[in-house]
């Protein structure tokens, strides 16, 4: 990778003239096409494009996105592929599936094939860019996997019972132990640590 990010740090770039990039935690990204593309090979990226002669191509999650005068961020963990346009307009295309994405539109192609188009919620989705991490009724596992993100470690629920019970809060990701903290209470359940930074909830 040209770029990567480690626990917690954002890194920016300019891969070519008329774009930018800004690189979320644990995400790593390679220019292709002489940096005329980017390939986000795993994380999360903030992209501005202000280009007039072709579009900017970034390659994520099995899916490409492509735009000449857009801001948008994309999302890419699992098998999961998310595409959040916030200016401009972008065309997202995963398995021959094509979304022509407006400002304020996202679409979500699931790893079980599953394609959800819907109204962004830019405050939720970018916090990340002002360094939080915002839940709103997050399922636990889900709201585990984001918070791994920031986590020096890993979090892993051992109480399954609890795996969709609602998380909702907002963390700064410079203290994003403060999280553990309130899953605990959330959950009623003890945070065991183990050597190599594994937090057992549960």
């Amino acid at each position: 990778a040209d770029e990567r990010t480690g626990v917690g740090q954002r890194r920016s770039f300019t891969p070519m003239a008329g774009v930018e990039v800004e690189l979320n935690s644990r995400s790593s990204a390679s220019r292709i096409a002489g940096g005329l593309g980017l390939d986000l090979i795993g994380g999360e990226a903030f992209v501005t494009v202000a280009l007039d002669d072709r579009p900017f191509e970034v390659l994520a999650g099995g899916g490409t996105v492509r735009a000449r005068q857009a801001a948008f961020n994309v999302q890419s963990f699992a098998d999961e592929l998310c595409v959040t346009c916030l200016t401009g307009s972008v065309v997202a295309e995963r398995n021959g599936v094509r979304r022509t994405l407006d400002a304020g539109r996202e679409v979500i192609f699931a790893g079980n094939g599953l394609i959800e188009e819907q109204r962004a919620d830019p405050l939720t989705r970018l916090a990340w860019r002002r360094g939080l991490l915002v839940l709103r009724r997050t399922p636990v596992t889900d709201a585990i996997a984001q918070i791994n993100r920031y986590f020096p470690g890993r979090l892993v629920l051992t109480d399954s019972a609890k795996s969709n019970w609602p998380v909702t809060g907002t963390f700064h990701i410079d203290q994003i132990e403060v999280a553990v903290v309130q899953l605990e209470r959330l959950l009623d359940v003890s945070a065991r640590r183990l050597p190599g930074g594994v937090v057992l909830l549960g």
